[in-house]
């Protein structure tokens, strides 16, 4: 049985919750969020459909903001996950929907915008982690297509993403 420490509960990370939640081999869940109404509200619901399924998991929610790298660090050893898995991301793809249009009809083409989104906070979990002093694999669904390059060449590279 394992530990899995998830970041970012929002809509991607909303739905790894609710699978992982109904999956064999995964005995501890730690979602993990800078907000605490929806991503605190979404774990809770996730337990107890979860639960009536008959999935029976430690899953628990905790406060995070992993731009600071010592308390994130410090959060990782003290759940020392086996896994993590992260969803972090400034804007949320659905979000990106209300960038205005006056800014030009291509303007969801220019996919370059979303590094700067994407980048910085895997890139502070990435630290953390190794602050921490963890081995743990680290799965990247943060537009990894191009942040993992981006990681990899910064000595922060996850597992896969």
């Amino acid at each position: 049985m394992s530990t899995v420490m998830l970041f970012g509960i929002g809509d991607l990370g909303g739905w790894t919750l609710e699978f992982l939640a109904r999956s064999e081999g995964v005995s501890n869940i730690i979602a993990c969020d800078i907000r605490e109404d929806f991503p605190m509200m979404k774990t809770e619901c996730v337990a107890i459909g979860a639960g009536q399924q008959g999935y029976t998991k430690n899953i628990l929610f905790q406060k995070c903001d992993v731009t600071d790298t010592d308390a994130t660090a410090e959060l990782l050893k003290k759940h020392n996950p086996d896994v993590i898995y992260s969803a972090l991301t400034l804007l949320g793809w659905m979000e990106m929907r209300v960038i205005p249009r006056a800014v030009g009809e291509d303007y969801h083409k220019a996919t370059a915008c979303l590094i700067p989104l994407n980048v910085p906070l895997i890139a502070k979990l990435m630290k953390a982690r190794k602050k921490a002093g963890l081995t743990a694999p680290v799965i990247n669904n943060s537009y990894p297509d191009v942040t993992n390059v981006v990681l990899w060449r910064n000595g922060l590279g996850p597992l896969v993403g």
